[in-house]
């Protein structure tokens, strides 16, 4: 009846109770909606974000690379003289390696703390190898420090 299906909520089922629209729902089978999304190449000037991200990790294990020899330099001149390196350009390479070095500090500590290992040993084990020289300057800084006052 078309009172029926009016109460019914316009399903078109023939009962308007609760009792038989609860029964025709339950038999009642319906496809599921397919989808279709259309894939978009990238064009040869875009680049993956992933490979960006890897182009980056690679250019901060480089300046890492450069800092930790700035650093250990700078705190074999702290101990001798009391003062770190000395001119403009050596001074401003001495504060860029230190923050380096606290990103490259914070970042192990970071990862340890998020997934219970530190950075990856990386090729020939060189980034572990910057990793536990980092963690020596670090306490050569603090102790430098201490020894300097």
């Amino acid at each position: 009846s078309a009172a029926g299906v009016k109460a019914a909520g316009g399903l078109g089922l023939a009962s308007a109770t609760p009792r038989g629209l609860r029964c025709s729902l339950e038999r009642r089978r319906v496809a599921p909606k397919v989808v279709r999304r259309t894939q978009v190449k990238a064009t040869e000037s875009s680049e993956e974000p992933g490979e960006s991200r890897k182009v980056l990790k690679n250019v901060f294990y480089g300046a890492s690379a450069v800092a930790l020899p700035v650093v250990a330099w700078s705190e074999v001149v702290t101990l001798q003289t009391g003062e770190g390196l000395q001119g403009a350009f050596l001074g401003g390479l001495e504060g860029v390696s230190y923050l380096v070095l606290l990103g490259f500090v914070g970042k192990s500590i970071a990862l340890k703390v998020r997934t219970g290992t530190g950075l990856p040993a990386g090729p020939y084990g060189l980034i572990g190898a910057m990793e536990g020289l980092a963690y020596l300057e670090v306490v050569g800084f603090v102790v430098s420090q201490v020894l300097h006052k």
